[in-house]
């Protein structure tokens, strides 16, 4: 797809950075354009977007993040929540945050449908 060439940068990077010692990410900006190019992309990389939107709206969940800000997308609100999840700070793009409260919707209907199911 089109973030071929910012995937095997990133790849390359991260096999450097498990090869030193030292803690600190030197591959923030390689990730970052990695992320960029798959939310850039959409259409192709659907999949992707929506199966990590989904893992990231669950873990959201669980810290009970304001749920106002998440049903809204609000990227700033997101970004605080993922930040203390992440070990290092990432931004967080409108449209990530898009996916992400597109997912966290899905999930509360889910929930909301399981507990009509046992209702009845």
């Amino acid at each position: 797809g089109e973030c071929k060439e910012a995937w095997i940068a990133l790849e390359k990077c991260v096999e450097g950075e498990a090869e030193e010692e030292s803690g600190a990410s030197k591959c923030r900006e390689v990730r970052i354009k990695f992320r960029t190019c798959l939310f850039e992309n959409p259409d192709y990389y659907e999949p992707l977007i929506s199966g990590e939107a989904k893992i990231i709206a669950n873990m959201l969940t669980e810290l009970q993040v304001e749920k106002e800000a998440l049903l809204a997308g609000d990227a700033e609100a997101i970004s605080k929540a993922l930040n203390k999840l992440r070990t290092e700070e990432l931004p967080v793009s409108a449209a990530e945050a898009a996916a992400i409260a597109k997912a966290y919707r899905d999930l509360e209907e889910e929930k909301e449908e399981e507990k009509a199911e046992g209702s009845n």
